[in-house]
């Protein structure tokens, strides 16, 4: 029989589209299909016959994976639209620098040479479980490839790096995750003006809320909002 871990009470509020998504498809691998494989084939099958043994029908089957559809386009689109193009060059280069280091240590039995098959396989348990950052959601990729970077600096790994000659790879991937962070929080500190100038957008369509209002940069707001020394406007 297997482990049960007990998860602590969540809300699905608290999640994002891209972690919805996940838990989605983490769910539906658990339905008993008979393999753990994701082939057409199965899923068709799962579909086709539901699960009796939880008493869930084929048609809430379905309409789970329509679901799960929609979701993972919707969520391509947040994600397409949510980064600036140099945001998404930075996430692309961070996935070579970080999948290069990874590889290079999880295929240990593909190196030529003997020291450096030896010196991969002391770093391959704690490499272990970032065989798949790049999939994750990119907020959440950056906080896992600094867990990297810190497993990379273990004083135990010290020679492994260097005999894989990682330290360049290392610092590129340093370099471009602290540079992606930077860009991430430019974009959200972008957003957040756009959601305060919100009120502009209601006062050009005539529909200001009764009151006095002072311009603070491009925005609107109301008096009662602000301190002294704003600029009532018009």
């Amino acid at each position: 029989m297997g482990t049960f871990t007990l998860i602590p009470p969540m809300s699905l509020g608290n999640l994002n589209k891209a972690e919805k998504l996940s838990l989605l498809k983490r769910y539906m691998k658990l339905m008993p299909s008979g393999s753990d494989s994701e082939s057409p084939d199965e899923i068709s099958l799962l579909a086709d016959s539901g699960v009796p043994v939880l008493n869930i029908s084929a048609g809430q089957v379905t309409r789970m994976n329509g679901i799960i559809d929609e979701l993972t386009e919707l969520t391509m689109q947040a994600s397409s639209s949510e980064e600036t193009p140099e945001m998404q060059q930075v996430e692309a280069d961070r996935d070579t620098a970080g999948n290069y280091i990874v590889r290079r240590v999880l295929d240990y039995a593909k190196l030529p040479l003997a020291a450096e098959r030896t010196a991969a396989q002391r770093m391959e348990p704690a490499l272990r479980g970032y065989r798949d950052f790049a999939n994750l959601p990119t907020a959440q990729e950056t906080e896992v490839i600094n867990g990297l970077l810190i497993d990379l600096a273990k004083p135990e790994f010290a020679d492994s790096v260097v005999t894989l000659q990682l330290a360049p790879y290392i610092a590129e991937l340093r370099r471009l995750n602290d540079r992606y962070a930077e860009l991430a929080a430019l974009r959200d500190k972008s957003r957040s003006v756009r959601t305060e100038c919100d009120l502009q957008g209601a006062v050009l369509r005539g529909a200001r809320p009764a009151g006095r209002y002072v311009r603070t940069g491009q925005c609107l707001q109301p008096v009662a909002t602000l301190g002294r020394g704003a600029r009532i406007c018009s």
